[in-house]
């Protein structure tokens, strides 16, 4: 799996403690789309989670069913007013 995080994310998440969580939301809407989700606290059964090597930040990843890991992961930093980091799995903010 490729991990691309932009500058300003890997800044972010070293300033909050230098761990980042991500994951496909278990739950589903619109004929089965999940929401991708990232954190900087570990989530309920995060030992399920796997690390994955490169960048400058710890990341652990949990496998999304069918859809395994993704072949791209994108990092990025969110919002104006609450800053928080947003992830893409190959590309996208959502599963199907």
């Amino acid at each position: 799996m490729k991990v691309a995080a932009s500058p300003s994310a890997t800044e972010f998440v070293l300033a909050h403690g230098g761990r980042l969580w991500v994951w496909a939301s278990s739950t589903v809407c619109c004929g089965g789309t999940r929401f991708i989700e990232a954190s900087l606290q570990p989530p309920a059964e995060a030992d399920r989670f796997s690390l994955v090597p490169g960048g400058d930040f710890q990341l652990f990843v949990r496998a999304a069913g069918r859809h395994g890991l993704p072949d791209e992961l994108h990092v990025d930093v969110g919002g104006i007013r609450r800053r928080r980091v947003r992830a893409f799995w190959n590309g996208c903010v959502y599963l199907v």
